[in-house]
């Protein structure tokens, strides 16, 4: 009777340990998976602000706190100590910018959770842009000038 109830043990243990490592590895898959449910875009998030001839660098501090955007610049294209007016309630963040490039002659390119910001030099152009990032792959093949051989590759790049 010991003798059974080992084996039936053991038999259990490893029923259990086969268990765990078949949900382990489900869990695994479900976590490894890349979307973009929780993404949003600057005409989905509503934004209110009530800035008074403030500057420019105090509009992006606010919204970048009030929101999960970032502001990307550089420094010496723009004037971050221009004034602007924003007084807005509940309106979408896509309205706020074009209010704030009316004023202020810039343009904004949403790029996932970054809104990039410059100078708007083509006034045809519209003031703010919504692009979204796609995965690409691309392959060839990489020569060296001296020796014929190659290596084939693969890379995975994200365009816009």
């Amino acid at each position: 009777m010991d003798y059974n109830l080992r084996r039936q043990l053991i038999m259990l243990s490893k029923r259990l340990i086969y268990v765990f490592l078949f949900q382990l590895f489900l869990c695994t898959v479900i976590m490894a998976n890349t979307g973009n449910a929780q993404r949003k875009t600057i005409d989905q998030v509503k934004v209110s602000l009530n800035l008074k001839e403030k500057p420019l660098a105090q509009f992006f501090r606010q919204v970048e706190s009030k929101t999960d955007f970032k502001f990307t610049y550089t420094d010496n294209l723009l004037d971050l100590n221009q004034t602007i007016t924003v007084v807005e309630d509940n309106k979408s963040l896509y309205d706020v910018l074009v209010a704030v490039s009316k004023q202020t002659n810039l343009n904004f390119v949403q790029v996932n959770e970054n809104i990039h910001v410059k100078p708007n030099s083509d006034l045809t152009k519209k003031a703010v842009e919504v692009t979204e990032l796609v995965d690409q792959t691309i392959q060839g093949k990489v020569v060296d000038e001296k020796f014929s051989k190659g290596v084939d590759s693969t890379a995975t790049a994200t365009c816009a």
